[in-house]
């Protein structure tokens, strides 16, 4: 992979918030010295746009504010395509996002009208996919993932569905999934 001033800006991020974080597990507090030494106000701007740093459910309202707020940035594919996520036997019940890839922005929504892709899958492989102990190909390919709808869409979308996974990996760390 090439090093390009988009994946130093990420990694430069994720440092900051992992710092911060460390931070905040302590007890330390946060003052704006901290900021000025550790970041630019760019970065800054971005962390606050990003939401706090208080734990969130998975797949509650919260955490799917939190994950649209951070996808908000990224590209859309001038196609447009929305994938529909149905998250079932979860310690809530059957839970569901839509991540919208465009062609206006991107987005992840509790409801769309008319996603292309549905994928349908159990709690404990969402969460094992979600916090990477599997990837979502290996539940794919064992039959844990139900797929329905236009498959082909998905077909050569691969960066920006790994650009998704990147801006949301903050949320990830944050993220309870009991």
């Amino acid at each position: 992979m090439p090093v390009t001033p988009q994946l130093l800006r990420r990694l430069r991020l994720q440092l900051m918030v992992s710092q911060i974080r460390r931070f905040v597990e302590s007890g330390t507090p946060i003052t704006t010295h901290f900021f000025v030494q550790t970041t630019t106000t760019t970065q800054v701007g971005a962390i606050k746009s990003r939401g706090t740093l208080n734990n969130v459910r998975y797949l509650s309202s919260e955490w799917i504010s939190e994950a649209d707020k951070r996808v908000k940035g990224l590209t859309p594919l001038s196609t447009g395509l929305v994938v529909k996520y149905q998250v079932v036997d979860g310690p809530d019940g059957d839970r569901s996002y839509n991540v919208v890839f465009g062609p206006d922005e991107m987005a992840v929504l509790a409801e769309h009208p008319d996603p292309n892709v549905v994928l349908s899958l159990p709690w404990d492989c969402a969460t094992s996919i979600a916090t990477g102990t599997i990837s979502a190909q290996r539940a794919f390919l064992d039959g844990t993932i139900n797929l329905s709808g236009d498959a082909v869409t998905l077909i050569g979308h691969q960066e920006v569905f790994s650009d998704v996974m990147d801006v949301l990996s903050d949320l990830r760390d944050r993220t309870e999934y009991a």
